[in-house]
């Protein structure tokens, strides 16, 4: 029984390997070597596939939203106006391409478009979140740009955390897109977010006296403690 199952074994880790060794050299595509470094740029031949894949699976989705007429297919889109020329102009060698403009008379509710930078990108996605707004409606993004965190600091006011955090967000937003490709990629869209964050923070630790938790004395209490009337209990 036990020699039974160590050639099961095996013939288990040959089959393996042996796959493993077959897509290995199915993958490898071997390139020139290059003149400068003198090494061997190769492709693989998984990843064509797949961007291959990639590519014929969103253009039979876009087929598909379409609609078939005759010899032709009709299919409906929002664009800015802003874009409409650049539409327009990248469309131009397109043949078989031909857009018109649809009249406002129509009772077609348009979809919401925020134009976003990259300060308001984060903020926006926080609002998305509880709702978006409709066509022509207030977008009260502007406003919580200044709220926000505005109420990040009255809760976390710390000059010590907050100066963490804003130290953070500065480096981000003076590094900006050089932190491609390395562990900090993620926070980059947030740079922004977070260097606003801790600056409140960091004002609101001021007007506390708080530094990492611990209470200072930078400058003395409005209150005038020596003069307050201690309360006292009723007798009798």
């Amino acid at each position: 029984m036990a020699q039974s199952v160590t050639n099961q074994r095996s013939v288990l880790d040959r089959t393996r390997h042996e796959l493993r060794k077959q897509l290995m050299e199915f993958d490898n595509i071997k390139g020139d070597v290059d003149s400068s470094s003198g090494q061997n740029e190769g492709s693989s031949t998984i990843f064509i596939y797949k961007m291959f894949l990639s590519q014929e699976k969103a253009l039979y989705q876009t087929l598909n939203m379409m609609r078939a007429q005759n010899d032709r297919l009709f299919g409906y889109f929002w664009a800015p106006v802003e874009y409409e020329h650049d539409i327009r102009t990248g469309l131009a060698n397109q043949t078989a391409t031909k857009i018109t403009g649809i009249e406002d008379n129509n009772m077609i509710m348009p979809p919401t478009y925020n134009k976003q930078t990259d300060l308001t990108f984060v903020f926006q996605q926080i609002v998305d979140t509880y709702g978006v707004p409709t066509y022509k409606e207030v977008n009260p993004t502007p406003v919580y740009i200044v709220t926000f965190p505005f109420m990040f600091g009255l809760m976390f006011g710390d000059m010590g955390h907050g100066s963490v955090l804003c130290l953070f967000g500065l480096f981000l937003v003076l590094m900006g897109n050089r932190l491609e490709r390395t562990a900090l990629e993620a926070f980059i869209p947030m740079r922004y977010f977070l260097f606003m964050l801790g600056l409140a923070a960091t004002y609101c630790g001021f007007l506390y006296n708080e530094f990492f938790s611990m209470p200072t004395q930078i400058f003395d209490s409005c209150y005038v403690l020596s003069s307050r009337k201690m309360w006292t209990t009723a007798t009798g």
